[in-house]
């Protein structure tokens, strides 16, 4: 993969977004990953280069970028796991059991995680200025690409207790503990500071920002005044980098670009349960069946974060602490009305279901919550063979603890307040924000501009209430005698979900702005903060987990921010889909030729409706593209399978329903350069196939014994996921063309399997 799709009718996005290269472009206005390139440098050392030396751009493109390169989609996973289990009866009414799980999982990113583009400006200070350009230039850093090593060590022990009371009544007791330890290094550019400060008490420039100056002890005395930032500078003895030379670059610059992020976090889970289940009393129809019980959880996630990419020197912090306190009392029980031993023409079974749960939870650093959730069910049979079961229920989702916390987390992704100039695009004849002019014209009818926005991510504070869903389904099941090995099903559902957690990630936040400024509304208006109040800014630059401006451009007071974009988890209003599940199955003994079974799976949505907003009116989102993910109408699964003796075999194929982009895809306009979708965009479908071979080498006898040997090939015909320019990752320099919700890159896998049971 390149980025560049117009050989697929999309865009060429590094010719557009990623205008920087391995020998540095220099802009004629301000450096940005789509600024215009006046000149590039030649190959080669590149000091004391003058303006004849340069070579002019052409169209403003300049040199570009692969931005895929030194990128590993999928990590190298190493697994090893531990299992340990017993039951043990210590007399005829009580029994012991217990067990322990050790998992350890590496992942190596083998080539990497890409490699950097760094867009700035050279200052004077810089031997390597040239006199009569801007020197506002971008560069990839090629020298070694970031890379990302992840490790998981997971520990469960569980230990309980169960007894035999009186009638059928049983009582059980357990208690566990489990542990998940991860931990993660990665590399990123050292462009922010958010630890050292001037004497004024601003932050202090960052490590890139004093690997141009070029300024030490040596030569800061030839500057009449010195500012405080090239005095701190200079007191560091950094190497001077040359962006404009081609040339492999020193150990010691490596480390002044290039800084790491050495995170390990724990979370803990103590839980206790005691449930006792039995016989109430006899009816016609059969045994009324009671289970009740109560449950306790501990939980608690902490860590410790170690870096210096956002900082000068290295620096170790904590990594947040959320604690919480569940317990839960449950009960359900089963009713027979008919059954064997009164079925009656018309009624062959008639069974009612009826379950609660009740959950309490206690924090000192997140939102309480208390909520009861029932449901009831009933299954009714007018002749043997067929089933007819439905049910209503209402449940909650509380929000996860790493959701809730907000305090600072200097880590990508982690918890952060920060404002860029030259990331965030809009129409420039746009009128719905604020244009900063950093990139192309405001006001003029084609193209894109900047707007500086100030984004807000990670958690939301303990602020987020918990997910609630009523559902019902109705459905029955069909094994018709005359038939052996059929087995036909059905089952429509209906769920309404309330305060639905999501959060914009930085993935989907182009899509989502894109198709905002196209259409005026988005289901995410309440995390759309576009003009605020000056008030408002000033609080998030006072918070502590500000980190300032990123990327190029001037830094900017609270009046200059033209949108907050609360990239936080939310609960969104509301939504409300429906549809049904078809299933088929038929297997038949063919004798000699061995046994089969068809099968046949699939769900079909009829609607899927966001309310974005209180009050702001249900949209159905079903088949449509957005970058946050809307179902399909129609996915499928099916196929045969196959086998006798010793031998299995089952191929089957995955259908996945056309569909379309109504708005917020990019289509590539007359001179090629990326425009939005004004007409819907159609996403074609797609058919892969898997296919599955197993041989039990029990046969073969001694060490073979309850052995076998499985060969797997998913998606064997390496089928691409449907075409769909979507712009994502376009900041990011990584654009998608498929829809991540809906598809997959991953093309042909093959696995080859051995298990041994002992």
């Amino acid at each position: 993969m390149t980025g560049d799709f117009s050989d697929r009718g999309g865009v060429n996005w590094p010719l557009y977004t990623n205008r920087a290269g391995t020998a540095a472009n220099i802009f004629s206005g301000n450096a940005a990953f789509n600024g215009n390139v006046a000149y590039t440098v030649p190959q080669g050392s590149n000091a004391g280069l003058s303006v004849s030396d340069l070579i002019p751009a052409t169209g403003g493109f300049g040199n570009t970028f692969n931005p895929w390169a030194g990128v590993d989609i999928l990590p190298e996973m190493e697994r090893h796991s531990l299992f340990l289990s017993f039951d043990q009866e210590v007399s005829d009414k009580v029994s012991l059991y217990g067990g322990a799980r050790y998992t350890r999982r590496d992942g190596f990113y083998g080539m990497g995680t890409g490699y950097s583009a760094f867009y700035g400006s050279l200052p004077a200070t810089n031997p390597n200025y040239i006199t009569g350009v801007t020197n506002n230039f971008g560069v990839v850093i090629d020298d070694q690409p970031l890379i990302r090593d992840t490790w998981v060590k997971s520990l469960a022990l569980e230990g309980g207790i169960r007894i035999e009371m009186f009638g059928d009544w049983m009582a059980d007791a357990a208690l566990s503990y489990s542990r998940e330890k991860q931990h993660r290094y990665s590399t990123y550019l050292r462009d922010s500071n958010v630890r050292e400060y001037l004497p004024n008490g601003t932050f202090a420039p960052n490590s890139i920002a004093c690997s141009l100056m070029g300024l030490n002890a040596s030569n800061i005395g030839s500057i009449a005044s010195p500012t405080p930032a090239q005095t701190y500078c200079a007191g560091l003895g950094y190497e001077t980098w040359n962006p404009y030379s081609t040339q492999p670059l020193s150990a010691a610059v490596i480390d002044q670009l290039i800084g790491y992020e050495d995170l390990t976090f724990n979370s803990d889970v103590l839980q206790g349960t005691v449930k006792f289940d039995g016989t109430l009393f006899a009816l016609p129809g059969g045994n009324v069946k009671l289970a009740l019980g109560a449950d306790y959880r501990k939980e608690k996630i902490n860590g410790q974060l170690d870096f210096n990419y956002r900082s000068i020197n290295s620096h170790t912090v904590e990594y947040g602490t959320t604690k919480q306190d569940v317990i839960s009392m449950f009960a359900e029980a089963s009713i027979p009305i008919v059954g064997a031993e009164n079925a009656m023409p018309g009624i062959a079974a008639l069974e009612l279901s009826a379950a609660v749960r009740h959950e309490i939870s206690s924090s000192s650093n997140l939102k309480e919550f208390t909520t009861t959730n029932p449901k009831f069910g009933f299954r009714y049979a007018p002749f043997e063979g067929f089933n007819i079961r439905g049910s209503w229920g209402t449940s909650f989702h509380a929000p996860p603890m790493r959701f809730q916390y907000n305090g600072p987390q200097p880590v990508a992704g982690g918890n952060a307040i920060f404002y860029a100039n030259a990331f965030y695009l809009a129409p420039c004849n746009t009128t719905l924000v604020t244009l900063n002019g950093f990139t192309g014209t405001p006001g003029s009818p084609t193209g894109n501009c900047t707007f500086t926005g100030m984004v807000v991510s990670g958690g939301a504070g303990p602020v987020l209430e918990p997910e609630t869903a009523e559902t019902w389904t109705l459905g029955f099941d069909f094994t018709p005698p005359s038939v052996p090995g059929l087995r036909l099903g059905f089952n429509y559902f209906n769920i309404a979900i309330k305060d639905r957690i999501v959060r914009i990630t930085g993935g989907g936040l182009s899509s989502i702005l894109a198709n905002y400024f196209a259409t005026g509304t988005s289901p995410y208006l309440r995390n759309l903060d576009f003009n605020p109040d000056d008030a408002v800014v000033q609080a998030l630059m006072d918070d502590p987990r500000f980190l300032g401006l990123q990327g190029p451009g001037a830094t900017s007071d609270a009046s200059g921010i033209a949108a907050i974009i609360y990239a936080t988890q939310t609960n969104l209003a509301r939504l409300k889909t429906q549809g049904f599940d078809l299933s088929l199955n038929y297997a038949f003994d063919a004798g000699d030729f061995g046994a089969f079974d068809l099968f046949a799976n699939g769900t079909r949505f009829t609607s899927y409706k966001i309310e974005g907003s209180p009050g702001g009116g249900f949209v159905d989102k079903l088949g449509i593209y957005e970058s946050t993910g809307n179902p399909l109408k129609f996915k499928s699964r099916q196929g045969i399978s196959w086998n006798k003796g010793p031998v299995s075999l089952t191929v089957a194929a995955n259908y996945t329903d056309s569909y379309k982009c109504v708005a917020g895809c990019y289509v590539p306009s007359a001179t090629g350069a990326p425009v939005l979708n004004t007409d819907p965009v159609k996403i074609d479908s797609w058919l892969t196939f898997d296919f599955q071979l197993g041989v039990d080498l029990g046969g073969l006898g001694g060490a073979f014994k309850d052995a076998g040997l499985t060969f797997n090939a998913l998606n064997v015909f390496n089928e691409d996921p449907p075409f769909i320019d979507t712009g994502r990752s376009v900041v990011a320099n990584a654009p998608e063309p498929y829809d991540t919700y809906n598809a997959t890159i991953i093309g042909r896998t093959v696995s080859l399997t051995l298990s041994k049971r002992f």
